[in-house]
């Protein structure tokens, strides 16, 4: 996005188009921008769940004001390294009983569950993308421009959120896919793919 502007300094069009960013772009329930997060607990997921109840509790006990806990990159089978990405589910030797009984015990004190998801880079090419859907991938790119792709992580995020208590999606993606994207398309058609991906 670019603003344009008249006069000032480059920090007045910084707060210009932060303006234009909160005014025009943060979803808003009922006209009500959403609240600040507090993130109190926070680490890689691969810490597992002792971590993050210790913590929480501690911070709790000692009167912190805090409202959200983020299980970060790790959460899913990667062998203690983050960037092999590809089977999405927990990791039950981490999280036994997934995250639904943090995110119970966190919503029982007002308090929400952020998890991160890298959905599109396919790190890992033994996972579970890697092995039974290679038609959906380009390269490392799990392609999201695949009507079947795309729905088979919808579905699959949909039934996280809703189950595992999950109050905020976090997105991330950690590579460029521009050259898997062109590989994918004849000379003339150039951009279709990051097109459908997009």
């Amino acid at each position: 996005a670019l603003v344009f502007w008249k006069g000032g300094d480059w920090i007045r069009a910084q707060n210009l188009w932060r303006r234009w960013m909160v005014t025009h772009n943060i979803p808003s329930a009922a006209g009500k921008l959403p609240e600040p997060f507090a993130v109190a607990v926070g680490n890689m997921g691969d810490v597992g769940e002792k971590f993050y109840w210790d913590s929480a509790q501690k911070i709790t006990q000692a009167g912190v004001d805090w409202n959200c806990c983020w299980i970060d990159a790790g959460w899913y089978p990667c062998a203690r390294n983050w960037v092999n990405t590809g089977t999405w589910e927990i990791d039950k030797t981490l999280y036994p009983n997934g995250f639904k009984p943090l995110s119970d015990w966190l919503h029982a004190r007002g308090k929400k569950l952020i998890v991160w998801f890298e959905p599109e880079r396919v790190g890992d090419m033994n996972s579970w993308l890697a092995k039974n859907h290679p038609d959906w991938l380009l390269g490392h790119l799990l392609n999201m421009g695949n009507p079947a792709a795309r729905k088979w992580f919808t579905d699959f995020a949909d039934k996280m959120i809703t189950e595992q208590g999950i109050d905020v999606y976090r997105q991330d993606f950690n590579m460029d896919p521009l050259a898997d994207w062109r590989k994918n398309d004849a000379p003339e058609r150039q951009g279709v793919t990051e097109n459908l991906h997009v």
